[in-house]
């Protein structure tokens, strides 16, 4: 059982009146407020208030602070409400409206230059990108807040900086370093005397120890929590603990003990009526009952936690339920139930996967929509433009003519100086869009080469009759098409943008070549992803080419591909770099040359780097290097692009 304990921390404030009773109170404030500072802060402390409790109704008192924020111009409270915006949206599991608004608190902390309010909005930021599972970019601004916090002393952000950089290495199996930074996180909490933050990190801590599978480590920091939750009398995270601590027992197959812990955290949950610790504890002790034979007992568990999963309207855990009933009426030898449950997972999940797909099938329709708008009214203003510009030159001509009683040499030198002017403007407009459209179209011609690649990969998988396979490859593939639908309209992108589009791209291909290779993606701290632009799907071709002539053709299954982002000055060093079989094998690979597949990463990349040179005046370089190891033999190819900053 995998768990990572970032914690997002919520101070909300207890309400001891009904709704009802509340409101009246925020009329009766609003009547009495003497200025629109007032009336904001009225809003923002009962949206405050209904946080925890009804996020919902949070978003909507924060949305009517926000709007009279806007229209006193109070540049810092609208960034606060957007942040406390993107905490309510968290609590609704809605991550990427969070992101909307932790971005433009971001923007508008910027903008007034309060760094104070800037290393919270980047520290949000990154734990929003942790939701959603963009850990590169999480880990990017995680650092960018720990530098800031630490620049202004500010303890408590520098800890929760440290938090969540330790939970991102801890996901992506970093744990030596997950551990530095949980125990830096520790040792900062326990200076401020947080118990409650103090406590979470030893869960934290203990998560690491738990995916090490080192028990004894585990149990001790798991009772160092519990200890502080006791004294602290926080009951609910005590029964927390209590999962905790009966996991362990639980990976060490000491059931009885795991039993024991599960129960007491039961009897917590149930006491506080804590739903989605109900749900967890009833499944674990379903575990327990399904390991040590109880089969009776183990649907009865699986029972209550599909009916707090169906109250808490948990249709995914609602599917889990299904599948454990398939499990269980499976080992009592009951096919028929197990038939019947299986029917009712595929379902769910089937219905589950389809509305995922319908929503990304909806924005990617929303996005061709307002494109092709924005296209046509690009186009009506263009002519539109040159209309007026028309009649502006025959105007002209029209008020000109008197030249014609002062001389005709006058006349005539005048148009003359007229003509070459416009002659020469026209000219470099020429030569300016003949560069467009080259660049679009060296894009272009990348997009196909991608496309049918990608297709085999499903076809492969079709044959295979792997349909589980399929559908995560085909999610994959409509995602990374929208990206490349949009990059391929834009002359360049932001390096946030690039890392969201290769770490999609990677996945893919690890989908399409499971266990073949593992990759990293490393960004220079001191590179500001969101504002520095580069051409899109610059890295693209040679990454291909790492995994189809590099990785592939390695007998073993360790291939490894890494992509860095180094600045120097105002140059951005871009290096991707594999352990594959090298160029010159791959050149002389018999099948390779029996597919008669020519790569032309190489060349596509030359042409886009002619026009660029064209187009700016610093030189945009490639150089590749074929590694060696200190035998001699071939031990892989870097890449090597040195690009200015656009």
């Amino acid at each position: 059982m995998k768990k990572v304990a970032l914690f997002y921390f919520l101070l909300s404030i207890q309400i001891f009146f009904c709704q009802n009773s509340a409101l009246q109170k925020l009329n009766s404030d609003l009547k009495i407020a003497t200025s629109d500072t007032v009336k904001i802060n009225i809003f923002f402390k009962n949206a405050q208030k209904e946080l925890a409790s009804d996020p919902k109704k949070a978003i909507s008192l924060f949305k009517e602070a926000l709007s009279m924020a806007e229209s006193s111009n109070n540049i810092e409270k609208m960034s606060k409400i957007n942040t406390q915006l993107a905490v309510a949206y968290c609590d609704l599991n809605n991550y990427s409206q969070a992101l909307t608004h932790d971005l433009e608190a971001l923007s508008l902390a910027k903008r007034i230059n309060k760094e104070a309010l800037i290393s919270i909005c980047l520290s949000d930021v990154a734990t929003v990108y942790f939701y959603l599972q963009n850990y590169p970019l999480s880990l990017a601004y995680a650092l960018k807040a720990l530098k800031l916090s630490e620049k202004l002393g500010n303890i408590i952000e520098t800890a929760n900086a440290y938090n969540t950089i330790g939970a991102i290495h801890l996901i992506l199996n970093n744990y030596e370093l997950s551990l530095k930074n949980f125990k830096s996180s520790l040792q900062l909490f326990i200076k401020l005397k947080d118990s409650v933050r103090i406590a979470s990190t030893y869960d934290n801590i203990s998560s690491v120890y738990s995916m090490q599978n080192k028990i004894p480590e585990l149990l001790e920091n798991a009772q160092m929590s519990l200890q502080i939750k006791e004294m602290i009398h926080d009951t609910i995270g005590i029964g927390y603990t209590y999962l905790t601590i009966g996991d362990a027992f639980y990976k060490r197959k000491s059931f009885d003990s795991a039993l024991k812990y599960y129960t007491n955290a039961l009897n917590i949950f149930i006491k506080a009526k804590e739903l989605l610790g109900l749900a967890g504890a009833f499944t674990n002790v379903a575990n327990v009952n399904f390991e040590t034979g109880d089969l009776n007992s183990a649907l009865l568990n699986v029972d209550q936690a599909l009916k707090i999963a169906r109250e808490m309207e948990d249709r995914r855990r609602v599917c889990t339920c299904y599948s454990f009933y398939v499990d269980i009426f499976e080992k009592k030898g009951n096919y028929k139930k197990a038939f019947e449950y299986q029917k009712l997972y595929a379902m769910l999940n089937d219905t589950l996967f389809n509305e995922d797909k319908n929503k990304q099938i909806v924005e990617m329709q929303t996005k061709y929509e307002t494109t092709k708008k924005e296209e046509e009214i690009t186009k009506l203003t263009q002519r539109s433009q040159i209309l007026t510009q028309q009649n502006k030159i025959q105007q002209l001509e029209i008020s000109r003519n008197w030249y014609l009683i002062l001389g005709l040499g006058s006349f005539v030198l005048l148009i003359l100086i007229v003509a070459f002017l416009l002659a020469q403007q026209n000219k470099l407009k020429a030569s300016h869009t003949k560069m467009e459209v080259e660049q679009k179209l060296f894009r272009s011609q990348m997009n196909p080469h991608f496309i049918f690649n990608s297709l085999i990969a499903i076809q492969n998988y079709v044959y295979k009759h792997q349909p589980s396979e399929v559908a995560d490859y085909i999610s994959s593939f409509a995602k990374l098409m929208r990206m490349t639908l949009e990059n391929s309209r834009k002359e360049s992108v932001t390096i946030e943008n690039e890392l969201t589009f290769l770490t999609c791209y990677m996945k893919l291909q690890q989908l399409r070549f499971p266990n073949k290779f593992d990759f990293t993606i490393k960004v220079d701290p001191l590179i500001d992803i969101e504002s520095i632009l580069i051409p899109p799907m610059f890295s693209q071709p040679f990454v291909e080419n790492a995994i189809e002539h590099g990785i592939m053709n390695k007998p073993d299954e360790n291939g490894a591909i890494s992509i860095t982002f180094v600045q120097k000055k105002n140059i951005i060093d871009m290096l991707i770099r594999d352990n594959g079989i090298g160029r010159e094998s791959a050149a002389n690979n018999k099948m390779l040359r029996e597919k008669k597949h020519q790569s032309l990463a190489t060349k596509i990349t030359e042409e886009r780097l002619f026009i660029l040179n064209k187009q700016n005046k610093q030189k945009f370089t490639l150089e590749i290097i074929d590694l060696k190891n200190a035998d001699g033999i071939a031990a892989g190819t870097e890449v090597r692009i040195s690009m200015p900053e656009l």
